[in-house]
């Protein structure tokens, strides 16, 4: 089953996509970020990454290609995420220093590993980048990619979702328990001299196991009765609403937002069968486009800042560059992220996948 099929959910990756604009974007207005509902709308980022890795864990089991070959997975995947990757990496390049990148060493080295979806640096755990960057939103995609390659080397066992399981256990508890530290929830993760270490390590991939575990759930309890179904809607977005508006829990991980909204999207995903005939066109096509407009809002509002408006703040200066997100996303989605996509995927499948057409299509 393709996960378009889920209009909630695709509705809810443009949702997140929005949060987290929202929150690179806020030092553009006046806000008072102390009001608890301006903050909660402002102040959510992490609430709007939580959403994708979950359910970035939910569709890769939810759409079937956990019964993919591990090289048609990777095929897949590398080619649904690279082409739109590589122009942001380039366009970030371009308009955010270029040359005088190699003039520094650290800059230099987090533009090489930017192509390889490797972290940088031990500072700003769980990112392990700079995410002051243009292309600080990078470091989410590498934290994707892991998640993809530990999915692919659970093709190889029998028991894949068993051996995913396993695999998890050694990153996030066998390895720091070796290496002397106590297991931790915290995406502040281990204080590990070594980057990839830390980044492997770190607790922020629990967001992903949430996203398997409603998959599987899902799979075996689809046809949840509405009389316990809607109920759980309205138990999730009431304990939603209360720790995000009453208490600013809105932040990564499990100490943090990561139980609230798993509890959010499994009851959406639940629902879904009714909820899906109300979800608009426009919100749905948001989702559809939330990968460019992730990828694009922080070079677009450089853009803007420096070369449209030459204003640091303002209004303007945020209608523009959501308005010129909105444009330019759409312009990648149809021309990098289906066009480049399909492109790619059907000369890496030639190349090396076998002979898979369903794992091709998804």
């Amino acid at each position: 089953m393709s996960a378009h099929s889920l209009k909630t959910i695709q509705a809810l990756r443009g949702i997140a996509a929005i949060i987290v604009v929202l929150f690179h974007y806020k030092w553009q207005l006046n806000l008072d970020l102390d009001n608890r509902w301006v903050s909660a709308v402002f102040n959510s980022g992490g609430l709007g990454v939580t959403i994708f890795f979950i359910l970035s864990g939910f569709i890769m089991v939810y759409s079937g290609q956990s019964k993919s070959s591990a090289i048609n997975f990777v095929v897949n995947r590398f080619s649904r995420i690279y082409p739109a990757y590589l122009f942001f990496i380039i366009l970030g390049f371009a308009i955010g220093g270029a040359m005088s990148t190699f003039h520094y060493d650290d800059k230099t080295l987090n533009f090489i590993r930017s192509f390889m979806f490797m972290p940088a640096t031990m500072e700003y755990a769980p990112a392990y980048i700079d995410v002051n960057s243009i292309t600080g939103v990078r470091w989410t995609l590498n934290y994707e990619m892991y998640f993809y390659a530990l999915m692919a080397l659970s093709f190889i066992f029998r028991r894949k979702m068993i051996a995913l399981f396993m695999m998890f256990t050694v990153a996030l508890i066998i390895i720091p328990i070796c290496s002397g530290f106590t297991p931790t929830l915290g995406v502040e993760g281990y204080p590990y001299k070594s980057e990839f270490l830390g980044f492997i390590t770190n607790p922020i991939m629990y967001e992903f196991i949430l996203g398997v575990s409603i998959a599987l759930l899902y799979a075996k309890f689809k046809n949840v009765p509405a009389v316990i179904s809607l109920p759980l809607l309205i138990v999730a977005l009431s304990v939603v609403a209360y720790g995000c508006f009453y208490h600013g829990i809105n932040d990564h991980g499990l100490k943090s937002s990561a139980l609230f909204m798993a509890l959010l999207f499994a009851a959406l995903v639940f629902n879904a069968k009714w909820l899906d005939n109300y979800i608009p066109g426009v919100l749905f096509y948001l989702g559809e486009i939330s990968f460019s407009v992730y990828l694009l809002h922080n070079p677009v509002m450089h853009l803007v800042k420096k070369y449209l408006l030459h204003s640091e703040k303002g209004l303007a200066v945020f209608i523009a560059a959501s308005l010129l997100t909105l444009i330019l996303s759409h312009l990648s989605y149809k021309y990098f992220e289906r066009k480049g996509s399909t492109a790619l995927k059907n000369y890496l499948l030639a190349k090396v996948g076998r002979n898979e057409l369903r794992a091709a299509e998804i």
